[in-house]
């Protein structure tokens, strides 16, 4: 698989076609106006938030695969809060959610990020198949409190997965 794993902001070649792509994403499960997620993607820079990108390219064209938000964690400088993980309604069931998910660990850990977070209401056995348990509530924004997730060790391919 040839896939590209960036930050929507660095895409800027195909920009506004990601942008609408991934709009068309996210709100197949969180439906939201048009103008507020593309705000929220168009918020994406270097020092955060940062909208993740999954795409393949295909008939010279690239394709929205996944996404994930990531946004610091206010309280922990090596920590951050990830929200909005989804892969293509079409595409699920395909390993493409772990995939995505141990993209952006790597992504983290290649920033210095030693802690990641999430909420789920509904995928806790997905995010626990994925390394994640249960932690305590932390302070993020645009996160719910309801259930919070650690993911503390980046044992998927990560080189340094044993330090902390």
């Amino acid at each position: 698989r040839n896939f590209i794993f960036r930050p929507i902001h660095e895409l800027s070649d195909h920009y506004e076609d990601l942008i609408t792509q991934a709009i068309r994403i996210l709100n197949s499960e969180w439906p939201r106006s048009h103008t507020i997620r593309r705000r929220a993607l168009e918020s994406s820079c270097s020092s955060f938030p940062m909208c993740l990108i999954l795409a393949q390219e295909f008939s010279d064209k690239l394709h929205v695969i996944g996404h994930a938000k990531i946004s610091k964690v206010p309280s922990d400088p090596q920590s951050v809060f990830v929200e909005s993980v989804i892969v293509h309604p079409g595409l699920r069931g395909k390993g493409l959610g772990k995939y995505l998910m141990l993209r952006t660990e790597e992504f983290c850990w290649d920033l210095g990020i030693r802690k990641v977070y999430l909420t789920t209401t509904d995928k806790q056995i997905f995010y626990s198949c994925c390394g994640y348990k249960f932690s305590e509530p932390v302070c993020a924004f645009g996160g719910s409190s309801k259930l919070n997730l650690n993911f503390n060790n980046f044992t998927s391919t990560s080189s340094n997965n044993n330090e902390n």
